[in-house]
This record gives C-alpha cells, sequence and structure tokens, in this order.
C-alpha cells in the first residue's frame, strides 16, 4: 500500500524500510542498527554487501561490491539476473546462464553451437574439423592452436570449392584438380606429356611410374636405354652411339640400318628418306629394328612406323600403336575419338582436340570406367544401370507399384516402361489432378474423394451407398462401416445379431429374425412389437398401453415385445414413449431422459435449476429457463472453471482458480495491494473492507484521511496539509518535517543525518554535526567550550585619539560597524541553535512517552 511513516519493527511481518522512522530508545531493536538497516535503503551505494545483502535488481554496487547484472548476449558464470531487465527476463537470462554451466544438456535451439569447446560436438552440434579429414558440414575451432580457423577454413574451400580458389591458398592436387590446364599444370597424357605437364596419381591405364618414366626421357634422355625410352624420329642424343640407330644422311648412308630422320630440315629430308626407306619385304619378315619405315603393304617385324600420320591407314595397331590424336585408322583398326556428349568406354579421348579438351574428355570417360566412385555434379545419375543407385548421390529406381516421389524411373526394366513409371508417380507428386482411369482411387487419404474422382469416405452413422469405407479411419473400422453400409441397404439379409431390430420398417420383421409389427392388440401374435411410425395400422400409442408387460421383472421377453412399467418391467421390455410412465423403472432397463424424467433426483440426477448448477445435476434439453447451452456452460464454470475463459465464466469475487493466471486478476495480499489485483470477497485474513481502503490509498490518496492511510514519506499529495510537509534543505529543516524518499533536491540520507544534529545531537560525530559555539551537549573531549565570547566588542576610552589621518579613522570606523553586524549575527545563530536543542529535547521526551504508551497497550 505504499510507504507509511510508523515506527521501524524487527519482525517477520513488519520488516524495515524506507518509510518507518528508527525508534532512539528500543531494545528490541537498538537505533544504530536500525539505521544502518534504514541506510542499506536510503543510502545503499555507500553500505557493504556484509551489512545490506546486494539486491536482485537495481543495485547501485552491482559490478562493484555485488555481482554486475548479466547483460543479454554477454551473460558468464559470476553475473546475476536481474529481476527487473525490461526485454531480458529472467528466464532468459538463466537459459542464457545454462548455456555457460550446464551447455551440455542444453539444445542447439536453446543454446547456439559455440565455435569452441563445445561438449555437444559430435551429437546436437556438429564435430570440429580435424587437419586432414574436414568435412562439409564440420565446424572449425576457434581455439584449436594447431589448426587455426583460417587455416581451416582454407583447408575446406581446397576439398568442396577448389576450382574457385587460387593455387596459393590450395596447391594443385596430384589428381582430379578441376584447374588442371588453367591455374594448375595440365596432367600428361599418354604418349602426350611435356616438360610442364604433371603426371596424374589416379588414370588407371597410365600409371605415374609410367608417366615419370616417360618424363625422364625428356629430361635425361642420352643416358637412358631404349628399352626405357624408345628412341625418338629426330634430335635423338643416342642416335648411332649404340642405343638407337644413326639417323641417314643419304640412301642407307651411313648404313643401310640407319633411320630417317623426321625433322624436315634435315640434310636427308624425311620425305626422301621415307620414300627411299620404305618396306619392300613383306609383312611376315623380320628386318633389323628401324631400317625400312612399315606401311599399308609392307610392314614386316622391325619395321619404323612412320612419323606422317597420313602414312599409318592399313598398319596393324600391333605394328604402329594407335595415336593419341589424328590417327586416320581412329573407328576401325583403332578406337574411335571421343565425341563430347557420346563418350563411350571404348572411345579414346584426343589429345589435340580444341571442341572436346583432353582433361575434360577423361573427366566425362571416368562416368563410364569409375562411375561407382564420381559425384552426381561431375558424372549425372544414369537412367538406367546406375552402380550408385540407392546412395547419397543417386536415388533408387521406381519399382512397380512401389513408387515414391523420390525414385528414378527405369529406362530399361522389361514390362514397366518409363510411360507408365511417370504416371504411377504422378498419382505420387500429384494425386488431386490425375483421373481415376490413370490412379486408381485410395482406399484412404485421397485428395480427391468426394470431389467428383473418387467417391468420399464414409462417415461413422452417415454412410450412404456410394461412399466408400476408409482403411484408416480411427475409432472407425473398415469391418464397422461395412457392417453399417450393410444394416442400411441390405437389411433384409442381415442377421438381428448383425443388425438390430429396427422399431419400424424392418423388412425382416414377422420373418425369424426380428419379431412382427402388431396389427392389433396381440395380433398377429402375443410376442408382436409395436411399430413406432405414427401413422402405422395400430398407432404406438395405443399399442403401447395396451402391450403392458404382465410378467415378473425378474423374467425375460422377446425384445420389445410389451412395454415396460414401474411394477413389471422384465428384460428385453420396450421403454414407454411417455415419459410420465417411467416411474418405477430402474435406469439399468430405461435410461434417464434429458427432459421431463419424473425420476430426476431420485433414480436419476436432478434437473440443474438456474442459479443452482452444480457438477451432479443434468442439464434439462428442454428447460425455457434455463436453456441447455447456459447450463452447459455454467456446468463448466462450476466442475472446470481453471480451463474457461473470462468471458464465458465471468471472474470470481473469491476462491477463482484463475486468478493471477491471466484470465482474472490476482487477489490482493494484505500489505502488498496495487491497482490491478482484486479484493477477496472471501478473506477472513484481509476482510474486504480493509482491502478497498488499502486500494483507495493508491488510487484516489490526496481525498483519504490518515488515519485509513497514513502518510507516505514519498510523493503523498497530502504532505502540507494533514501530512507533515518534507524537509526541503537543511536551512529550512524543522522537527516536524519528515525525509522525503528519493528526493533528488535533498536526498533522504542528508536530511536524516541532518534531523540527527537536532534531535540526537549528543550522539553524532562532529564530522556528520559541527560542534555548536555554546550549550553543545557532547563530552569536552568532542567539543571544546569556549571562556569568553569572542565576539564581544573592545570598549576604548573615547577621549583616546589615535593619531591618524582623517582617511584612516573612517576606514576604522567602518571595520568596527562590520565587526558588530557580524557579532549580531552570530548572536542570532547560536539563539536559533538553542531553541533548536530545546525543541529536540522535548520532541524525544514525547516520542519516548509515545514510545511507552504504545508498549503498555
Amino acid at each position: 500500500m505504499g510507504n507509511q511513516l510508523r515506527a521501524c519493527q524487527l519482525n517477520l511481518i513488519n520488516k524495515v524500510n524506507s518509510s518507518c522512522t528508527c525508534d532512539t530508545n528500543s531494545t528490541d531493536h537498538p537505533y544504530n542498527q536500525c539505521i544502518k538497516e534504514r541506510l542499506c535503503l536510503t543510502d545503499l551505494i555507500r553500505q557493504d554487501a556484509i551489512d545490506c545483502p546486494c539486491l536482485s535488481t537495481g543495485d547501485p554496487r552491482a559490478n562493484d561490491t555485488c555481482p554486475a547484472y548479466c547483460v543479454k548476449g554477454s551473460a558468464n558464470q559470476s553475473c546475476v539476473c536481474d529481476t527487473n531487465k525490461t526485454g531480458y527476463t529472467v528466464e532468459q537470462c538463466q537459459n542464457e546462464k545454462k548455456c555457460i554451466t550446464d551447455l551440455i544438456h542444453q539444445s542447439n535451439v536453446t543454446c547456439p553451437c559455440l565455435s569452441t569447446g563445445d561438449p555437444r560436438a559430435n551429437g546436437t552440434c556438429p564435430g570440429y574439423c580435424i587437419r586432414g579429414y574436414v568435412t562439409s558440414d564440420c565446424t572449425c575451432d576457434s581455439n584449436l592452436q594447431s589448426f587455426p580457423v583460417d587455416s581451416c577454413l582454407k583447408e575446406k574451400k581446397c576439398k568442396f570449392d577448389l576450382i574457385n580458389q587460387n593455387t596459393s591458398d590450395c596447391p594443385c592436387q596430384a589428381t582430379g584438380d578441376p584447374r588442371a590446364g588453367s591455374a594448375c599444370p595440365a596432367y600428361c597424357g599418354k604418349g602426350q606429356v611435356t616438360p610442364e605437364c604433371v603426371c596424374d596419381y589416379y588414370i588407371p591405364d597410365f600409371t605415374v611410374a609410367q608417366c615419370q618414366k616417360e618424363k625422364t626421357c625428356l629430361s635425361d634422355l642420352i643416358n637412358k636405354p631404349a628399352t626405357d625410352c624408345p628412341c625418338l624420329s629426330s634430335g635423338d642424343p643416342r642416335a648411332g652411339k649404340g642405343q638407337c640407330p644413326a639417323y641417314c644422311t643419304a640412301k642407307n648412308t651411313p648404313t643401310s640400318d640407319c633411320v630417317c630422320d623426321s625433322n624436315p630440315s634435315a640434310q636427308y629430308p624425311p620425305q626422301t628418306c621415307q620414300s627411299d626407306k620404305k618396306c619392300n619385304v613383306s609383312s611376315s619378315s623380320t628386318v633389323p629394328k628401324d631400317s625400312c619405315i612399315c606401311t599399308g603393304t609392307n610392314y614386316p617385324s622391325g619395321c619404323k612406323c612412320p612419323t606422317n600420320s597420313s602414312q599409318l591407314i592399313g598398319i596393324p595397331s600391333y605394328r604402329c600403336e594407335c595415336l593419341s590424336t589424328a590417327d586416320p585408322r581412329a573407328n576401325g583398326i583403332c578406337p574411335a575419338y571421343c565425341v563430347k556428349g557420346q563418350v563411350n568406354a571404348s572411345c579414346e579421348c584426343d589429345t589435340n582436340s580444341s571442341s572436346f579438351i583432353f582433361a575434360n574428355c577423361q573427366k566425362e570417360k571416368l562416368c563410364f570406367t569409375d562411375l561407382v566412385h564420381q559425384t552426381s555434379s561431375d558424372c549425372p545419375c544414369l537412367s538406367t544401370g546406375d552402380p550408385r543407385l540407392g546412395s547419397d548421390q543417386c536415388p533408387d529406381y521406381c519399382v512397380k507399384g512401389q513408387v515414391t516421389a523420390n525414385c528414378t524411373c527405369n529406362t530399361n526394366v522389361t514390362g514397366y516402361t518409363v510411360d507408365q513409371c511417370k504416371k504411377e508417380k504422378l498419382c505420387v507428386t500429384n494425386l488431386v489432378n490425375q483421373t481415376a482411369a490413370d490412379c486408381p482411387c485410395l482406399p484412404t487419404g485421397d485428395p480427391r474423394a468426394g470431389k467428383g474422382q473418387c467417391p468420399a469416405y464414409c462417415i461413422k452413422d452417415q454412410v450412404n451407398q456410394s461412399c466408400v469405407c476408409d482403411t484408416n479411419m480411427p475409432g472407425y473400422t473398415v469391418a464397422q462401416c461395412q457392417t453399417e453400409k450393410k444394416c442400411k441397404f441390405d437389411l433384409a439379409s442381415q442377421t438381428n445379431a448383425t443388425c438390430q431390430c429396427l422399431s419400424t420398417s424392418d423388412p425382416r420383421a414377422g420373418k425369424g429374425q426380428c419379431p412382427a409389427y402388431c396389427t392389433a392388440k396381440d395380433q398377429p401374435s402375443q410376442s408382436c412389437v409395436c411399430d413406432s411410425n405414427p401413422n402405422a395400422q395400430y398407432p404406438p400409442s395405443s399399442c403401447q398401453s395396451q402391450k403392458k408387460c404382465n410378467v415378473s421383472s425378474s423374467q425375460t421377453v422377446t425384445k420389445d415385445s410389451c412395454t415396460c412399467s414401474g411394477s413389471n418391467h422384465p428384460t428385453g421390455c420396450r421403454c414407454p414413449s411417455e415419459t410420465t410412465q417411467l416411474t418405477g423403472i430402474p435406469t439399468n432397463q430405461c435410461e434417464c431422459r434429458t427432459t421431463g424424467d419424473p425420476r430426476a433426483g431420485s433414480t436419476c440426477p436432478a434437473y440443474c435449476v438456474n442459479g443452482q448448477v452444480n457438477s451432479s445435476c443434468v442439464c434439462d434439453s428442454d428447460n425455457t429457463y434455463l436453456p441447455y447451452t447456459t447450463c452447459e456452460r455454467d456446468k463448466a464454470c462450476t466442475i472446470n472453471l481453471v480451463n474457461q475463459n473470462n468471458i464465458t465464466c465471468p471472474c470470481l469475487s473469491t476462491g477463482d482458480p484463475r486468478a493471477g493466471q491471466g484470465q482474472c486478476p490476482a487477489y490482493c495480499i494484505k500489505g502488498y495491494a496495487n491497482t490491478t489485483c482484486a479484493c477477496d470477497t472471501g478473506s477472513t485474513y484481509y476482510p474486504i473492507a480493509q482491502c478497498n481502503i488499502d486500494k483507495l490509498c493508491i488510487t484516489d490518496l490526496i481525498h483519504q484521511s490518515i488515519t485509513d492511510c497514513p502518510c507516505m514519506i514519498q510523493s503523498d499529495p497530502r504532505a502540507g496539509g494533514i501530512c507533515p510537509a518534507y524537509c526541503t534543505s537543511k536551512d529550512e529543516i524543522t522537527l516536524n518535517c519528515v525525509c522525503e524518499t528519493g528526493s533528488s533536491i535533498y536526498p533522504q540520507a542528508t536530511c536524516e543525518r541532518d534531523k540527527l544534529c537536532i534531535v540526537d545531537l549528543i550522539h553524532q560525530p562532529i564530522s556528520s554535526c559541527p560542534c555548536l559555539e555554546f550549550n553543545d551537549p557532547r563530552d569536552e573531549s568532542v567539543c571544546k567550550p569556549l571562556d569568553s565570547d569572542p565576539t564581544d566588542p573592545i570598549i576604548l576610552d573615547p577621549s583616546e585619539k589615535d593619531p591618524e589621518t582623517d582617511q584612516e579613522q573612517g576606514s576604522g570606523s567602518k571595520q568596527d560597524d562590520e565587526k558588530k553586524t557580524e557579532k549580531e549575527e552570530s548572536k542570532t545563530f547560536n539563539m536559533i541553535w538553542i531553541i533548536f536543542i530545546v525543541i529536540g529535547v522535548l520532541a524525544v521526551v514525547l516520542i519516548i512517552g509515545k514510545v511507552i504508551n504504545f508498549n503498555i497497550i
């Protein structure tokens, strides 16, 4: 209810607060202790945490003698959650702290994954990257000195985005580098090795050893035997030195075993030499190695393959190997050169093709020769026979009758064409737009049901002849659905065990399964039953009144063959349609009616009465004074109030379980009333009259008496009227004014100290209350008294004259006047202090007297 001016008390109900006044004569609560506790409220910033425990919000010592308040986004283990932080609730703060103190048990939604040291790594968070083993989804550890983030990110880019990286960050790879031929050297091709190319570590038909051997044939040819490095057609430093035959300088010169130099500028031009040196012996013969040029008609063993590729026609590949480019035998004796977009396993990549670069050709060939190890980005998934089937690279092929949205139609399945497969896929991915002819109606979950293409699914108790039974309807099985359809549209063929006999129009009546309908009293037999059709030959009202059971209640009769009565209600009897005839019939024989049942309040629950609804009564379906819907609402407000909103069930003045839960205001608590709480009319601890007064002390304080609403020590609109005025400054302080809490003009702590200098000067240090010139009650050791009044003037003999000039005399007269004025002001000031002390002593006496009277009472 606010801060009230009252004596501070040390108990569980009224603790010391900023509005109470410390009692200088209290033995239970010493004055000094009270002042210390008051300072925890009025001058907290200068107090230590031992005397004044740290506050959960608004403590000015936070981040000094008290822990700092947690800051959103920067919480740590030592900070404390601020209970009054806008935009940062305690729950949010505690969650953020849990992310520090108990991270392993938190989800990555509550606590985002950390860049280092996260105990959830490899669980709910991605694992940290390991040098040399990075994955696409691993996280770079920001605190791993052996593998810095920059190095980690670089390694990830080098592995998963290599084509866009420079060679300074990502060195060229020994195989499969997409930058080969551009930023990186091209890979060497078999028979096409250059000094600049690099050996590819993964070309199945051209190993690194083969490649390196071929490269040394360029860099150190003179020292290599012909078995390792075949003799060159020109410029071979080994020519004529034992390893390779000499180049011809003229016909059969220097020897008949010389070979033609392919250099067009040679002394003996190759064209002339080759025409002179063409083999003229049969292909089945053998000649010295390279002694003559092979031709399409003569290619004896040992002949030299022509350097002019156009002369290779007709020479078998076992004699002259197929060339990697421009071989006229390609697509005949030799494999065809690969064509872009038409690559196959048998074609060869042309090392000199401008339209289909050699490196690209090799990559495309891998899609045939080593498809299982290629990605779908390099080698798109095949429409049939793909070995990557079912992996993360390529989806499964569709299976007839088991098609899924993600499967791929196989172009090579007998009896299941691609068109059939695509049509079946549409029945999964776009069923709502397909016809029943293309996609047969589903037994459950068909979006076309009831929209023209497919019949609607049957609904329990609402079946029709065209509906179909849903195979996945909770609480309504196919068997139940089919039985209901049979009972409705094929009743004549059903037994009474499957379909109960109807009270009218049952085609089985009188045919064995169900009793005949009565056409007159006991006609056609005593076991006949009344027809419920009002227009029946034998009206049901007449039939039922005449068909009352005449056998004892312990017996059994044919179902519905007679009408139950209060005296006779055998098993199988029919309940009377007139509610007035239900009296005396037990509820297990005839259920309680929703209206007009004479058994209500006895064997049946009583009908609810307006204003007296309870959990045991039932709502009357035909009560005009308490409509059924109103009754059901009132029952809900009685037996399940906690789950109702305040529109359906207005808030109660007492005992409402929703109070303080959002739907209804909380009930006011004594000593803590506020503008939003509601007074509890059923509270004995806090009477409603007192509660209403306390609320007026908040909402309309200015018009309330101090009896009902004690004076406030802050912002009381009655201050200076029926309440004491607030002290405004040291110069204007009085015994009756009160120090205002929260005042910026005259802080409460300063005001309290100044007042103590008046009401309790004897106990105050001179640091707080300077010594008075006269009548200071403190000991001489604190304040030393003066022997004489230093302000008394020195009286001079008026006959004595000082030999001064007139000007000096005038100046002396002026100084005397100033001293006189100072003396008078000093005396006036001392008189004011004496008055304050006298008033203060009287006030202390009055306060002590009131405290004694209060304790006696």
